[in-house]
């Protein structure tokens, strides 16, 4: 039967962002990345033969594999079904087009957006002058065909990067003639926040700047246009060596002449466009040359230089403005190798067009037929490197693994290696080592005074000290936990105990410890310097001010930014490298005032060099170099990781660690678990997503797979280390506090789309909260203006007084009733944005932005996501990107399930502590310690598991009977109840181990009160019994039996019996009516069992959770002298963290005396890995492994 061909005008590809292709507007799956690449690779030169050898170069490279061709033709017979579905096998193919010595993309050119854009960008550049309102429309009209950097998914391919730059130049130029259309217009608001947003990004155009500084003179702003010009004219003779092009001198001098003919916008300025625009750009392009199709006549060929085959020219309609894209990009792949990087090009060809949109468009060719420079040395992993003034990387010496500090003492450089537990002499003149000293464990900063090397090691909680003419260690001294900093300087030694958030002064003499100081929260920088002690505190981020040789506070702390380290001093200011929020704060030491500079990611390390600060950033690969006079920073990409610096001797130098290796990318991490995720929480919410709603979820299971699709302003840090801080995410910086701790402002980060290529909008975040006010708990939010209202009345919802958005600056506003120092904390959980029109739980899984979208759910029996090929990895700290290409969860019945699955290779991962019951985990555990021992992981939780007890009515109102029930329950025996000693260890308190504020403390045992638990004490219990006259009372203890909560309650009816109660239990089905019952205060439950994981890393959590009056669990307990207390702490957290924690600890203490409730065990999360998987890392907060951060081998 005959076939009609395929309405080839229903075929579209995309390629201006993740490669896509529709057939009838319905999207088809392309395959796995390789099948992808040949698909674009066909794109690329739409129409036209590619032939097979080009095809495999282009895909495979210089080296195929044994069968390529083979593997080529699969991907070729794949595309082909998945392209035309109902074809019919004995029917010719008629999309991709067999031809004897390759393949050809049948489609008209205009099937491909980026030759849809080329034609819109050429006709805009055509009528720019005569029309602007025209050009307007058509550059809108194409630049909204992007959605993310072209081939976005396929980067790495030489053919790709070469064609993608191409691209990326036009769009800078349809950018530039679309800020020159809206000054044509008189459009010079609009003109002017454009022209700063492509300044930004292409700070080396002078066709911006003149925008910019029209703009600004058109807006009233003289003064700053004229300084505009000042800054550009800088800024080209620092970066190229060059003065401003004549077209920019000339705007300048018209403006100091105040011509009156650049106020008008009725027509184009001359200055800015010059006369034909078109003919500039195809100028300034060489085109590569292109293969003809076999359907298509030639209308003029050539020879191309080094190949025999001809060449055709471009179409008529593109042929005089815009050059076609490359057909042949392999080729120009050569060419990349030559440069040095996206911010630096030679200035021999960068002469820009200074009228504005008249900018010289440089394909891959031209810059490879016109540009060939040496590509400089980088940073190599393990090394130190040594970079002179100008940021070029000129030699290094290997040291040992992870290099952590460096310091000079006796004319050596010495370098501590963090991984060997080594530090390393080097020679600076010969650049070799001369000498490997062992010293503790985890070395991680290291000072010098004399004769004196000494050396921080955090994983003993000691410092070395090391005899440079002894040439070895000659003394250890026991310091406090994880020591992080050192500094000497004035005669004076201090040392940085991170753990203990304390600082401590060692005599240099003698080695003897001074008294301990408190700090701010996780102190991991020090600086000593002109008699003042500097203390970057990286969990709190603040900065301390002490006095250097007594440790007596000189001022209140300063807020920086997140995750503070390095310090140093230049001028009158200290600077701080906020290695978690992409930023260097400037603190005056006259004023204590404090300003950022934004830099690139996790700035760590500080140097001082030929007058200007140098930012080592470990996560971006690069230093930066920071002018003080002006601010102005320069990036120097290196390579590696630099994490520390040393000026000496008109150089720099630094150490490096392994940079992430991107080897380990790609593959299926499969996940065995009993339950998935989205199946854990009963919910009506409607549709069939609600169990994945994010701003429903509220279970361990599903908000660790949902951390990978969501982010939010903020986040709580993605990482093994410091898991409590708070970090940006989508927004640029964390905010101060306004209006006296009543409003946030945010700035969001620019260009900012959800996994489906929409923009995030600064709007989508009210929509975000008032989802959780309907859906979620959003009393967590109870401060914001409106919110209470849109809990009570969801449908009725109005937070246009509470969140202020502006979508066209990407700002958000949140005002609060009240001040809520937590709000920061709070706003890491479940507030995502949401994109208008979208209806959560219905139309399918909610868009995110993060490193992976939801690619299947259903709920209880499926749950995959898979790689955004949108995400831009904006901070390591906040959402690092993934290696698993997928992440699978397998569903299994049980723990056996989950070790059988994970063991027999059909899973990688798998829970063995799932929530519910733990019966056998521990067994399994240690069973597994013994076969497997390479493949089970522990992680510490931030969990407790208590005994509530109704304390409003007898005989719990009375606090000797609290305390006898504390005394007698054996927390051994709870432990036992939760799984076992390897999975619940017993505790005594309010705060788990681990958590912000925590210091062992057990009143209620056994023995001595040294912190630790040794068991019950039923002697005393029994006197606080008869002592209380409750002996003899009635108790009631109820079971939900089969819910979520410990299996306590038979265990606390004995004991309660065994102290002279009267003793019933009372058991009830597990139904959602019934979960309610036993949480309403009203019904008086006596005794019940309950456990809380915290909203966020801060105490308050776990204190409004079980004490403060009348939140959290229905134990009847007020006292207001501990709310008070609590309130001051919570209050304090925002102008002096370390005291507020101090504070914390001391309340902690006190409420354990109390017992509002028996605080029973904390616990303990098993993951077993197959062999596959490597870089396990976990977090406490997720309750196990950083999913996104695993290699499947």
């Amino acid at each position: 039967m005959a076939v009609p061909p395929p309405r080839r005008d229903a075929v579209e590809v995309a390629v201006l962002g993740p490669l896509r292709v529709s057939v009838d507007g319905r999207s088809v799956a392309l395959g796995g990345p390789q099948q992808r690449a040949v698909l674009a690779r066909l794109a690329c030169s739409v129409g036209e033969l590619v032939t097979t050898d080009r095809l495999v170069e282009a895909v495979w490279g210089d080296h195929p594999t044994p069968g390529v061709m083979t593997t080529l033709q699969t991907h070729i017979f794949r595309l082909r079904r998945a392209l035309e579905p109902s074809r019919p096998r004995d029917v010719a193919p008629r999309l991709i087009v067999t031809h004897d010595a390759g393949y050809r993309l049948a489609l008209p050119a205009d099937a491909v957006d980026a030759n849809r854009f080329e034609g819109l960008l050429a006709t805009a550049a055509t009528r720019a002058h005569d029309a602007p309102e025209e050009a307007l429309a058509m550059l809108d009209e194409g630049l909204d065909l992007w959605h993310g950097s072209a081939l976005v998914d396929l980067t790495g391919y030489a053919f790709v990067d070469a064609w993608a730059d191409r691209l990326e130049n036009l769009r800078a130029t349809a950018r530039e003639l679309r800020v020159q259309a809206l000054l044509d217009v008189g459009q010079n608001g609009r003109a002017l926040t454009e022209a700063d947003a492509l300044v930004t990004a292409y700070p080396l155009r002078e066709g911006p700047h003149a925008q910019r500084m029209l703009a600004l003179y058109r807006t009233g702003r003289q003064t700053d246009a004229l300084a505009a010009y000042l800054e550009v004219r800088s800024l080209l003779a620092d970066e190229l060596g060059i003065e401003p092009g004549p077209a920019l001198r000339s705007l300048h001098a018209r403006m100091l002449a105040q011509d009156p003919t650049l106020v008008s916008p009725s027509r184009p300025d001359p200055v800015l466009v010059p006369p034909s625009t078109a003919t500039a750009m195809a100028a300034a392009t060489t085109p590569l040359p292109t293969t003809p199709s076999p359907s298509t006549p030639s209308t003029s060929t050539a020879s191309a230089p080094g190949s025999r085959e001809p060449t055709r020219s471009a179409p008529a309609t593109r042929a005089s403005s815009v050059p076609p894209a490359p057909d042949n990009p392999d080729d120009a792949r050569r060419g990349r190798r030559a440069r040095r990087g996206p911010s630096w090009t030679p200035p021999r060809i960068r002469r820009i067009l200074a009228g504005g949109a008249a900018v010289a468009v440089l394909s891959a060719g031209a810059l490879m037929a016109n540009s060939p420079v040496e590509t400089p040395k980088t940073l190599t992993a393990n090394s130190v490197g040594i970079v002179d003034a100008t940021g070029h990387v000129v030699g290094g010496v290997a040291v040992g693994t992870s290099p952590s500090a460096l310091v000079l003492a006796r004319g050596s450089l010495w370098v501590a290696n963090e991984s060997d537990g080594t530090v390393m002499r080097v020679d600076p003149e010969t650049r070799s080592v001369t000498q490997r000293v062992d010293v503790g464990s985890s070395p991680e900063a290291i000072a010098s005074t004399g004769d004196d090397v000494w050396v921080a090691n955090s994983g003993d909680g000691t410092v070395s000290r090391i005899s440079v003419s002894a040439q070895r260690v000659v003394q250890t001294i026991a310091v406090g936990t994880s020591p992080a900093a050192l500094a000497a300087g004035s005669g004076v030694l201090w040392v940085a105990n991170s753990a203990d958030n304390t600082v401590e002064r060692i005599d240099a003499h003698t080695g003897r410890i001074g008294p301990v100081v408190g700090v701010g929260d996780g102190p991991d920088g020090l600086l000593v310097d002109e008699g003042s002690l500097w203390v970057a505190n990286g969990r709190d981020g603040t900065v301390s001010h002490l006095d250097a040789a007594t440790g007596v506070e000189l001022e209140g702390p300063v807020q920086v930014g997140s995750g503070p380290r390095g310090l140093v001093r230049f001028g009158d200011d200290v600077w701080v490298a906020d290695e978690l929020s992409q930023s260097v704060t400037r603190i005056d030491v006259g004023t204590g005032r404090a300003r950022p500079v934004y830099v690139a990611d996790g700035p760590t390390s500080l140097g001082v060099l030929d007058g200007a600060v140098w930012v080592a950033e470990r996560y971006a690969g690069s230093l930066t170099r920071i002018d003080p006079a002006t601010e102005r920073t320069t990036r120097v990409p290196v390579g590696g990781q630099p994490r520390a610096t040393l000026a000496s001797g008109g150089r720099l130098w630094v150490a490096s660690g392994a940079a992430a290796d991107t080897g380990h990318r790609g593959g299926t991490l499969t996940v065995a678990a009993v339950n998935l995720p989205g199946s854990l929480v009963e919910n009506d919410l409607p549709g069939d997503y609600g169990g994945i709603d994010p701003a429903f979820v509220y279970d361990i299971p599903t908000f660790q797979a949902e951390r990978l699709v969501y982010e939010g302003l903020v986040a709580i840090r993605y990482s093994s280390t410091d898991p409590q801080t708070v970090v940006p995410a989508l927004a640029v910086r964390l905010p101060r506090a306004g209006d006296g701790g009543r409003s946030y402002t945010f700035q969001l980060r620019p260009k900012l789309r959800y996994s489906t290529g929409a923009p995030v909008l600064a709007s989508d975040f009210r929509r975000g909260l008032a989802r959780v006010a309907a859906v979620g708990p959003g009393g967590l939010y109870r401060h914001v203006i409106g919110m209470p209202e849109c809990i009570e009345h969801p449908t009725r919802c109005d937070l246009s007084d509470g969140v202020e958005t502006d979508d066209h600056a990407g700002r958000v506003t949140f005002r609060l009733s009240t001040p809520d120092p937590d709000f920061l904390r709070e706003l890491a959980i479940l507030v995502y944005p949401l994109p208008a029109g979208f209806q959560p739980g219905v139309t399918g899984p909610q868009p995110g932005t993060g490193p992976y979208a939801v690619a299947a759910y259903a709920e209880g029996t499926a749950y995959v996501l898979r790689r955004n090929p949108l995400f831009r990895e904006l901070s390591v700290a906040a959402s690092p990107v993934g290696y698993p290409d997928e992440l699978r969860w397998l569903k299994v019945p049980n723990i056996r399930g989950v070790a059988d699955a994970v063991l027999a290779g059909r899973a990688d991962l798998g829970s063995l502590t799932p929530i519910g019951s733990r019966e056998g985990t521990n067994a399994l555990v240690a069973d597994l310690l013994v076969t497997h021992p390479a493949q089970v992981h522990s992680q510490a939780t931030v969990s407790n598991s208590v005994i509530v007890l109704d304390t409003s009515r007898a005989p719990f109102d009375h606090l000797l009977a609290r305390q006898a029930v504390s005394y007698a329950v054996d927390r051994r025996v709870l432990a036992d109840l939760d799984g076992g000693p390897l999975v619940a260890v017993p505790t005594c308190q309010l705060l788990p181990p681990g958590f912000p504020g925590h210091t062992p403390y057990c009143p209620h045992t056994k023995g001595p009160v040294d912190g630790t638990y040794h068991g019950p004490d039923l002697e005393r219990a029994r006197a606080l019994v008869r002592a209380s006259g409750t002996l003899g009372d009635a108790v009631t203890v109820v079971d939900v039996v089969g819910d979520y909560y410990p299996v306590y309650q038979d265990y606390v009816a004995r004991v309660l019996r065994s102290l002279g109660y009267r003793v019933a239990v009372r058991r009830l089905p597990n139904t959602a009516e019934n979960g309610e019952y036993i949480l309403d205060p009203a019904n008086h439950v006596q005794v019940q069992s309950g456990g809380w994981i915290p909203d966020f890393p801060g105490p308050a959590s776990f204190y409004d959770a079980y004490v403060r009056c009348r939140t959290g669990y229905p134990t009847g307990y007020c006292n207001a002298s501990f709310d008070r207390r609590a309130d001051a702490a919570t209050a304090l957290q925002a102008t002096d963290p370390g005291e507020a924690l101090r504070q914390w600890t001391a309340l902690d203490h006190d409420v354990a005396q109390q017992v509002p409730v028996v605080f029973g065990t904390s616990g303990v999360s098993w993951w077993v890995t197959s062999s596959r998987v490597g870089d396990y890392q976990s977090n406490p907060y997720l309750g196990g492994p950083l999913l996104s951060q695993l290699w499947v081998r």
